[in-house]
């Protein structure tokens, strides 16, 4: 089986341009509809996810050495193949060691707010606030998903979910989970709050319920679960939302974790039970 491949010679080729532009502009990712996922392992891991490949593209000096099946399969699966002059997928790369493979993908269709009740599995969620650093907010999605969780919905002041480093730390699965940005975040939790779910927040602060309580909660019932910045924890208004503020118990002289380390430990206690069974 043969494929037509363009052979690209310079890093001023404006496609070599929309790569870095693509790989460290959240505006021009977004406008565009399209994201750089920079690992043949894990576009691999991502085709069977159903994710589009507009535009492969390859070090020289790696595509002769691809693995013919591995080759085929990513050409295959692409509507435009490009072989690209040594050094160049480097220079753009947002990673220090550049595999010699760069893949631009198209984005999916964010779920809309309103159709989100009407879907299966809508009973845990999860809701954060100005979670700013990408490696966090990849390891959440991660979690997330290893738990069963597909619905996560973020203001918009948290981070871009294709930020190349969101797509590393989830390991890809953030194309697997719903990741939906929220204009009105303290309105959508209302709306939610009427529709009977119950939100519990986490917050180091004050006088509140030991997280232990999550494992007699209903795993299947409307849950909602908010965390906030990774420095300032949830803003006062969420907090006012909540219909039950946890903590996680620690030595006296350590105030937090790490949120996705929270976010970890919150998932284990909801559902161990179930993985009990």
């Amino acid at each position: 089986m043969s494929f037509d491949c363009c052979f690209v010679t310079s890093r001023n080729n404006k496609k070599i341009k929309n790569i870095f532009r693509l790989l460290r502009d959240v505006s021009f990712r977004n406008s565009s509809g399209m994201f750089v996922v920079e690992s043949i392992k894990l576009m691999l891991e991502m085709l069977g996810f159903g994710i589009k490949i507009l535009e492969s593209y390859f070090d020289e000096k790696l595509f002769g050495n691809l693995e013919v099946a591995v080759r085929e399969k990513i050409l295959s699966s692409s509507d435009r193949s490009y072989v690209v002059k040594a050094g160049i997928l480097n220079s753009v790369a947002s990673v220090v060691s550049c595999s010699g493979a760069v893949f631009v993908c198209q984005q999916p269709v964010e779920l809309e707010k309103c159709e989100f009740l009407t879907k299966k599995n809508a009973n845990n969620i999860f809701f954060v606030e100005n979670i700013q650093n990408p490696l966090n907010f990849g390891s959440i999605i991660r979690s997330c998903y290893a738990f069963g969780v597909r619905y996560i919905f973020a203001s918009k002041t948290c981070c871009d979910a294709y930020n190349p480093k969101v797509i590393r730390a989830s390991s890809g699965l953030v194309l697997r989970t719903t990741v939906s940005y929220v204009e009105n975040f303290l309105e959508y939790l209302l709306e939610l709050k009427q529709e009977n779910f119950k939100i519990f927040g986490l917050t180091p602060h004050g006088s509140n319920e030991n997280i232990e309580i999550l494992s007699k909660v209903d795993s299947y019932s409307k849950n909602i679960i908010l965390v906030g910045n990774e420095g300032v924890g949830l803003t006062s208004k969420s907090l006012e939302t909540c219909d039950v503020k946890l903590r996680i118990p620690m030595y006296k002289n350590v105030e937090s974790l790490n949120v996705s380390v929270t976010v970890g430990i919150v998932l284990w206690e909801l559902y161990k039970n179930k993985f009990k069974k």
